[in-house]
């Protein structure tokens, strides 16, 4: 598996202080630390700061990085290191009940309805197996192929593979999902009348 186009130049220029140079690797290779990070939180804010706090400390780091073609290898690890740490980060104070009475309520029936269906897809992304799903949430973040296979370390045809897998069993994992929701609808007698 051959190196990305340029991404030996980017790297060595990147190294020596070449912030133009950095700034397209993050461009290239966010959309695969933000999938990581998010595979691994299950919390798309906190997966944009643990993408951004991995990419700048790849770049105060990169002088050290010994073999430029291990880019891809060595940012998915620092990703995951990232991942690691928040774990360990102590818990969110939680609110009292007077101070949660006073929180705003979401405002419309469209926004809890946005936040329901995100729970959904979110749990029907939780069912792909971890490698189809990091190809599948990369390729949404509108990584190519050659992107994805890069970050991953694959050939682009197992790439291919995965996100056909990953598209055929989220839709049959949400067409469930909505089964079971129907079905719970006419349980409760809450059918709409056709």
């Amino acid at each position: 598996m051959g190196d990305p186009p340029g991404l030996l130049e980017l790297v060595r220029d990147a190294s020596v202080g070449d912030r133009a140079a950095f700034d397209e690797l993050a461009r290239r290779y966010r959309p695969g630390v933000h999938a990581l990070c998010f595979d691994r939180t299950r919390d798309f804010a906190v997966a944009e700061d643990l993408a951004q706090e991995a990419l700048l400390q790849a770049h105060a780091a990169l002088s050290e990085l010994r073999e430029p073609a291990a880019f891809p290898r060595w940012l998915r690890q620092i990703a995951l290191n990232c991942c690691r740490s928040w774990v360990r980060r102590p818990a969110p104070v939680l609110l009292g009940l007077e101070a949660a009475q006073q929180m705003a309520l979401p405002d419309t029936f469209e926004e809890v309805a946005r936040r329901q269906l995100g729970r959904e897809v979110a749990a029907a992304l939780a069912g792909l197996p971890e490698n189809n799903r990091l190809a599948f949430l990369m390729h949404a973040h509108g990584s190519s192929y050659r992107e994805i296979a890069d970050f991953l370390d694959v050939p682009e045809t197992t790439v291919v593979g995965r996100l056909h897998r990953a598209r055929s069993r989220l839709r049959a994992l949400l067409r469930d999902r909505m089964g079971e929701a129907v079905a719970r609808q006419k349980a409760d007698g809450r059918e709409r009348p056709t």
